[in-house]
């Protein structure tokens, strides 16, 4: 039950990634700066970009893209070459910064209302499901382990 609640996790974590990298590509190949904001503020109407552009502002929107396509990249392989094994250190690395991204979206983006939720809330369903999945997978499986082991009985001499 742990081994495939895990594999799970993982699987979830690498849809994760996968959209983190196709939403950072979808902002890098934009058209202009208007459409590069209006693809992450989604609750905002177009016309409030009207007129930002510059090379910093492309820049800008570009380097938040990237970060985007890195974060699913690490996202994807710490996965696959932790998590699957059931490493603490990939349940942990991706907790830490996989749950800082999702903290910046709520903080930064849901909650003033830039983006819509259902839009943000897509990511952070995938998160949290892989969470609670490959927590089941790492913590579960050694308190299964430790269960049996106070369980069993002990020979008598």
């Amino acid at each position: 039950m742990a081994r495939l609640a895990n594999r799970l996790g993982v699987i979830i974590y690498c849809v994760w990634g996968l959209l983190h990298i196709a939403g950072g590509l979808a902002i890098m190949f934009a058209a202009d700066e208007t459409q590069q904001i209006a693809i992450q503020a989604s609750a905002r109407p177009p016309s409030e970009f009207s007129g930002i552009s510059g090379e910093a502002v492309a820049g800008i929107l570009n380097y938040h893209a990237f970060n985007l396509i890195w974060f699913g990249m690490f996202a994807i392989a710490v996965s696959i070459f932790y998590i699957w094994r059931n490493l603490q250190l990939g349940y942990w690395l991706n907790f830490l910064v996989l749950g800082s991204v999702e903290f910046g979206l709520v903080t930064f983006m849901l909650i003033p209302g830039n983006m819509k939720w259902t839009d943000g809330s897509i990511g952070l369903g995938l998160f949290f499901a892989a969470l609670f999945l490959t927590s089941i997978g790492v913590f579960g499986q050694t308190r299964l382990l430790q269960d049996m082991k106070a369980t069993r009985p002990t020979a008598k001499t």
